[in-house]
């Protein structure tokens, strides 16, 4: 039974499809993404998802869902940190993109000191700290003052 307020236009097959892709987009594939994980073929999934992005159905569904999102649950540390090193290390990304996961990857390990105008929302240890840390080889241990 759908919620009141959802459009109920579509037949049933369309609809799963439908909930399966925005399943899939709530959880941070992208839209291309989640087209390919419910059957779309690579050819025809940029014209799919404009359709499917401008069905009633699929921006009712996704505004309620978002709705009911609770940030915490939808996002961690450890998902963050995935997420930057995937970008970091995609050779398809651009280097500007790289770069600046890389430096935000610094920050989070706290292998870098941010200047003094972002250091009250981020602590961090100095680019010597980091050095002296490679030097022994111990760069990738996680920081032992937290």
């Amino acid at each position: 039974m759908l919620p009141a307020n959802l459009p109920n236009h579509l037949p049933d097959d369309l609809r799963e499809i439908y909930d399966r892709y925005i399943d899939h987009t709530m959880r941070g594939c992208t839209l291309y993404e989640a087209a390919r994980r419910v059957g779309v073929s690579p050819e025809s999934a940029s014209k799919w998802v404009v359709n499917a992005e401008d069905d009633k159905y699929v921006i009712a569904k996704r505004a309620l869902l978002m709705g009911a999102l609770h940030p915490r649950k939808a996002w961690s540390v450890a998902e963050s940190v995935m997420t930057l090193v995937r970008i970091a290390k995609n050779e398809s990304e651009k280097a500007t993109a790289r770069i600046a996961a890389a430096k935000e990857l610094n920050v989070m390990c706290g292998y870098v000191e941010l200047p003094d105008d972002e250091a009250k929302r981020k602590e961090g240890r100095s680019l010597d700290d980091f050095y002296a840390d490679v030097a022994r080889g111990r760069s990738d241990e996680p920081r032992k003052d937290h």
